[in-house]
């Protein structure tokens, strides 16, 4: 028989650290309008139903720290490109201004670009 565990951590769990989860409470989100909240005694529970509730507590302990490790990375990632960026800013040469007119051509240049890749990539298509 399938036990809720003590040491499950889910965040829909009334229960303290010293004893077994006696609760769970299931609340389902309703678009405009208040939230339905459901509370479930784990003693009522069948077998079936703790089996069920013990996997989901672990589906939801797997997400969480997926969420975690990825936002680590992220967090990483984000740090890694912002130093980046100043040391770029430390080694480039004075900032200078274009004029309208030298936007203007270097848009139509990679417009020119796209067309004729375009054509070439369809030629090869034929």
């Amino acid at each position: 028989m399938a036990e809720a565990k003590e040491d499950t951590v889910v965040e829909n769990i009334d229960t303290t650290v010293q004893e077994a989860p006696t609760h769970i409470t299931m609340t389902t989100a309703v678009k405009d309008g208040d939230d339905i909240v459901k509370h479930y005694a784990v003693t009522d529970m069948t077998d079936e139903a703790k089996i069920l509730f013990d996997r989901q507590s672990k589906e939801q302990d797997n997400k969480n720290k997926l969420i975690s490790a990825f936002n680590l990375q992220f967090d990483n990632q984000v740090r890694l490109i912002n130093s980046l960026i100043g040391d770029l800013e430390k080694i480039l040469p004075e900032p200078v201004e274009l004029s309208q007119e030298g936007i203007d051509a270097s848009k139509e240049d990679s417009a020119k670009e796209e067309t004729n890749s375009k054509e070439k990539s369809d030629k090869k298509a034929n």
